[in-house]
């Protein structure tokens, strides 16, 4: 099965399709910027790419396949700022984690537009093609927290009854509603001491949610 994050294999295009291609892309995604996921029309795009409105039909089945288009590199940079920078994930520590969250909030922050239409595209019946990848999204994240997890258990910092599944889903689960409503759905624009300050935080709760003892925050 293919992954909805990878880039999938198309018809290769002239200099000019390409060039044509690649402006709807870019007015697409000021389109969904400007006027989020249900606000945004094909006209706006082709309008933004200035193009006629069957060019666009020409290179994109509909607004949602084009709205995909646009997410898979964000979703996948998402991914890569923040992943683990500096070697072993299972000696994660408390300071490095923020230092991740920061690397989060900072993404979110620059693209929150985005992630409003988003957040709009997955509720909506209408966007079949998104929410397959929004789950997988969510799915990649808490399986790399689920696989911190598990290697904590493998080298007896946590215990072997913890329920890796649902904690994974759980922290998963809190940072990003917290930071989508605080940012996100506020359309708020936090300086970086906020930033740090919300990581911190963040960050703190998850090591209080799994180690009681103090040592552990060291």
């Amino acid at each position: 099965m293919d992954n909805a994050l990878d880039i999938q294999e198309r018809p290769r295009l002239s200099a000019r399709g390409e060039a044509t291609r690649q402006k709807l892309l870019e007015g697409a995604e000021k389109a969904f910027r400007e006027k989020g996921y249900h606000g945004a029309r094909v006209a706006d795009i082709a309008g933004n790419a200035g193009v006629a409105i069957g060019n666009f039909y020409r290179h994109f089945e509909n607004k949602n396949v084009i709205f995909l288009e646009i997410l898979k590199p964000f979703f996948r940079g998402l991914l890569e700022v923040t992943g683990r920078q500096d070697g072993d994930e299972s000696v994660l520590t408390q300071a490095q984690l923020a230092e991740r969250n920061v690397r989060y909030i900072t993404y979110y922050t620059e693209h929150q537009r985005l992630f409003i239409a988003a957040y709009e595209a997955a509720a909506s019946p209408q966007s079949d093609h998104f929410f397959p990848t929004w789950i997988e999204l969510r799915d990649r994240f808490f399986a790399r927290t689920k696989g911190w997890l598990r290697s904590l258990i493998k080298n007896g910092i946590l215990p072997e009854s913890t329920d890796v599944e649902f904690i994974g889903e759980a922290l998963g689960n809190m940072n990003e509603h917290y930071v989508y409503i605080r940012i996100v759905q506020l359309e708020r624009m936090p300086d970086q001491q906020e930033i740090e300050l919300m990581a911190n935080s963040l960050a703190k709760l998850w090591w209080r949610a799994l180690f009681l003892e103090s040592d552990a925050e060291k």
